[in-house]
């Protein structure tokens, strides 16, 4: 297997910006930073994929071992009861697997070629790491939080079309596009990679990552810029990293498609007030926002604060949820889309 490179001197300085500001942090997120750190700064990276409390647990590359009240109360043996969840959970896995591609495609899923190309892309770089949550398409390997991309973008073309809107894609990739808190970069790559794919004429592209991603399966180099570093310079080849302690030092950044995938819901409203005046002073003259949503009851994690947030800043273009979350696999949540200017 070949590891992941555990950078120490990125870590800290990652770290470093995070505590920094880590006064305005939500709870969720200073509880969630705290689960990670110390598993990173015990075990580096060598448990990903394979253990969830590492960030590609969060993003979905690795199954989170749920309890199972009816084996807990027939088995009552700790070691016994969490045998049968473990082997249950990697049944489900096993399952989505091999079965979740076809599911898609044989239904009203209208980007199984993004797939098929990311699979051709990504097979070779997915299998040395050995990761426990794959989708198969075809006889290729993908990360399965790469189909969270294709999904959030079939929800968008069906958004367009269902409110007959005159937008394209072309619209979306006609400046720069951003994903804030993109995890370990899986959606941001599945957007670029569509973007390609379709070859939509660019002014130029920055790929921009709020959190540390150890998305080494999708690029060789890794640029980071912290507050002393206000200028990016467009890289096809490279991914640039950014945390929050950066955003007021930023120059314009012109960017046409804005994307977040339930962060947002998981911060104080400040943090997303926040948000959304760096969204208003970099977005292009004609420019969008994307937000998916997962249900939630939790004041630490509410959907229906970020909806009422957006809706007073952003005038809603339409919604739709998550029509594949009738497949084991998929994510359940409603994807909003907002024009921003």
């Amino acid at each position: 297997m070949s590891d992941l490179i555990h950078d120490k001197k990125l870590f800290a300085r990652l770290y470093d910006d995070f505590k920094i500001k880590s006064k305005n942090s939500s709870k969720y997120w200073e509880n969630y930073v705290k689960s990670i750190v110390n598993e990173i700064e015990v075990n580096g990276l060598k448990n990903f994929g394979k253990k969830f409390v590492i960030t590609s647990g969060g993003f979905g590359d690795i199954p989170k071992l749920t309890p199972r009240p009816l084996a807990r109360r027939v088995f009552k043996i700790p070691i016994i009861y969490k045998f049968l969840e473990k082997k249950f959970t990697y049944y489900l896995v096993n399952k989505i697997k091999n079965n979740f591609f076809n599911l898609l495609r044989n239904d009203k899923f209208e980007l199984s070629d993004l797939l098929i190309h990311l699979g051709n892309k990504l097979n070779t770089k997915t299998k040395p790491f050995k990761l426990i949550r794959t989708v198969k398409v075809k006889n290729n390997l993908i990360p399965h939080s790469y189909t969270k991309g294709a999904i959030n973008l079939d929800i968008i073309l069906k958004v367009i079309d269902f409110y007959n809107l005159n937008i394209s894609f072309e619209d979306l990739y006609a400046k720069n596009i951003m994903d804030i808190g993109g995890g370990i970069g899986s959606i941001l790559h599945s957007f670029k990679e569509h973007n390609e794919m379709n070859k939509y004429n660019q002014d130029s592209k920055y790929y921009l990552i709020e959190q540390f991603p150890v998305s080494y399966l999708a690029y060789k180099n890794l640029l980071y810029f912290n507050d002393g570093d206000v200028s990016i310079n467009s890289d096809n080849d490279k991914l640039n990293v950014i945390t929050n302690t950066s955003i007021g030092s930023l120059n314009y950044l012109n960017i046409s498609f804005f994307f977040n995938s339930a962060s947002f819901q998981e911060m104080d409203i400040n943090q997303i007030e926040e948000y959304i005046s760096f969204i208003k002073t970099h977005a292009s003259k004609k420019s969008y926002l994307a937000c998916f949503l997962y249900p939630s009851n939790k004041q630490l994690s509410s959907d229906k604060k970020v909806v009422r947030v957006m809706n007073n800043h952003f005038e809603l273009l339409g919604w739709d949820k998550n029509y594949y979350d009738k497949y084991q696999g998929a994510i359940q949540g409603i994807l909003y889309l907002y024009k921003v200017k």
